[in-house]
């Protein structure tokens, strides 16, 4: 999960520096801005879906250190195993997972 926060921060990192690069274009036509304004808007949203997945990682990552990782926030019950190699971030089990 360490890993997968670090390429998750390196991804938004350059979704930024992208960004940030579009905007500086200088004086793009009105195709090039509008273009430009399409892809902006797009890596805002990739960029929001990235620090959402980060935030999860995080959170994993901190219920590793305290000694819960693998325990259902919801019921306190083990996650499943499978569940845990498929999504190592998830915080609930199935049950509760597709019950709320």
């Amino acid at each position: 999960m360490i890993e997968r926060r670090g390429n998750l921060i390196r991804r938004t990192e350059g979704t930024l520096a992208e960004e940030r690069r579009l905007l500086e274009e200088v004086e793009p036509d009105w195709q090039d801005q509008a273009a430009a304004l399409s892809a902006v808007m797009l890596l805002e949203r990739m960029s929001d879906v990235e620090l959402m997945q980060l935030r999860r990682v995080q959170a994993a990552l901190d219920r590793l250190d305290a000694g819960t990782y693998g325990r259902c926030v919801h019921c306190r019950q083990p996650i499943e195993r499978a569940r845990l190699r498929v999504l190592p971030e998830t915080e609930r089990c199935s049950s509760c997972a597709y019950s709320n």
